[in-house]
């Protein structure tokens, strides 16, 4: 097994397929701005959108990030008028023709609001806007580029830059994730050749998850065909072919699998029965654990050598193929608000009681009390707070910043960096070469390398930031300690 030394994070491509991939790309977007504040403050994975659909919304706002940008979106839609022209003249679309179903000439029309839970309206759809959606691909796959320099500074964090990873998610039971996700997996495989070593991943919801919706009687039939396609076209000895529009520019051919690992993600694991939210959550989860966590290289790893197995002949024959699996996810969650809130009722519940029990006699100062006898004591007034924060060690960073400033000042003196050789009157004409001219330099240096060492506080991580900034947090976790320990 490969080593895996230090975090590193490799450039992402999300794409989502019809409502599904909707759904589980704006919970992707939700995460990325709840850990990293914003999008911007993470250029590593961009977002694209393809939909049938152009007014779908999704389910969940709460559980939504921010809206999708009209880039992050392609509305593979095709006009009425362009189904008549096809329909009638088939013959002038023989890389159409060869495949669509002669029993739909006669009932599609217009596939403006959705592909209706057709498979072949989802692949009609995806033929008549193929050049749209590879240079909507293509410009996804340009923002995630060039920002390794961003990454290693903010964040320390090293950028694979060897090639992409793209995660395709849709679902298999519908008409537009489910007619569209083969030759989408097989086509952005061949928009990525020559560009190092991309990863192209899918992850779809098995038919199970969409059973207790109200969705239509295609939802098993659907999901049936497409992961028989799918077994089909992962065997090293079937060959995919299409062509996408009269150029043979536009041919793809190809012996391998349409995706370099496909997940089908079930709805049980054995004790619990997962809703449909559920399970969008879980793959939204995992894909952003994959790209973000330390976990992340050493997964990467394993993938690799299982990739590796799975190249190798089978013994027993044709066989099935080996490439599909399926993830689970756990948490361990400590509810810090509803346990910090639990703990105010209940102090407030004892002060109430304190204060209604007639035998006790009521300080005429509360203020007073509480002020000059309780906070003192635990040293939680302003002033003892604000010392106490600040403190290091056996002194305050008052001290520690003008011992810093001192040595600067005997630094100066010592190498004689405010020299000047051109004093007095006689000086004013002539030019300067003294140490002096760099002193400016000498004094920015000094102080960026300060920062730097013991100031740095540009990672969301608090344990990247540096030592000076470390132990005010420790500070500060002692002093919450000892106030809880009073109560």
């Amino acid at each position: 097994m490969a080593a895996v030394d230090e975090k590193s994070m490799v450039p992402t491509v999300l794409v989502g397929v019809g409502g599904t991939g909707h759904e589980v790309l704006s919970r992707v977007r939700r995460l990325v701005e709840e850990t990293y504040g914003s999008l911007a403050n993470f250029p590593l994975i961009s977002f694209l959108v393809i939909d049938t659909d152009k007014e779908y919304k999704v389910s969940s706002s709460v559980a939504a990030g921010s809206a999708f940008k009209d880039h992050e979106k392609y509305w593979a839609s095709v006009s009425g008028r362009q189904v008549r022209d096809m329909m009638s003249n088939m013959q002038n679309y023989p890389w159409i023709e060869r495949w669509f179903p002669t029993e739909l000439e006669r009932n599609i029309s217009a596939i403006e609001a959705g592909a209706g839970q057709i498979r072949g309206c989802g692949r009609f759809a995806f033929f008549c806007n193929y050049h749209g959606i590879q240079k909507a691909f293509e410009r996804s796959c340009d923002r995630i580029k060039g920002h390794e320099n961003y990454m290693l500074d903010r964040y320390g964090i090293k950028v694979v830059t060897s090639g992409i990873n793209v995660f395709v998610i849709g679902s298999l039971s519908g008409g537009t994730g489910s007619g569209m996700l083969i030759d989408i997996g097989y086509c952005i495989n061949h928009w990525l050749k020559g560009q190092g070593s991309p990863m192209v991943t899918a992850i779809a919801p098995l038919p199970a998850a969409f059973a207790t919706i109200n969705v239509g009687d295609r939802v098993l039939a659907n999901g049936y065909a497409a992961m028989m396609e799918l077994s089909y076209f992962s065997d090293y000895r079937t060959e995919y072919l299409a062509q996408y529009s009269a150029s043979l520019l536009d041919e793809v051919r190809s012996n391998r699998a349409p995706f370099d690992f496909t997940y089908l993600v079930g709805t049980k694991n054995g004790d619990s029965e997962f809703t449909l939210d559920q399970i969008r959550e879980l793959i939204s989860q995992n894909i952003f654990l994959d790209l973000t966590s330390d976990f992340a290289p050493h997964k990467r790893s394993i993938r690799d050598n299982i990739k590796g197995a799975w190249a190798q002949a089978d013994p027993g024959g044709r066989g099935y193929p080996k490439n599909f699996m399926s993830f689970g996810l756990s948490t361990i969650e400590i509810p810090i608000a509803q346990i910090r809130t639990s703990l105010s009722n209940r102090l407030a519940a004892d002060f109430v009681s304190w204060w209604l029990n007639e035998s006790v006699l009521l300080p005429p100062q509360t203020f007073e009390l509480v002020q000059n006898d309780i906070l003192k004591r635990m040293r939680l007034t302003d002033m003892e707070l604000l010392t106490d924060l600040g403190a290091a060690g056996d002194k305050s960073y008052v001290a520690e910043i003008s011992s810093f400033v001192n040595s600067i000042r005997s630094e100066i003196t010592r190498e004689n960096l405010l020299q000047c050789t051109q004093q007095g009157v006689m000086g004013v004409a002539g030019t300067e070469k003294g140490k002096i001219l760099q002193f400016g330099e000498f004094l920015q240096e000094k102080v960026e390398e300060y920062r730097a060492n013991h100031l740095r506080e540009l990672s969301p991580d608090e344990r990247l930031h540096g030592d000076f900034l470390q132990k005010m947090y420790d500070n500060r976790n002692r002093i919450i300690q000892q106030g809880r320990q009073a109560l």
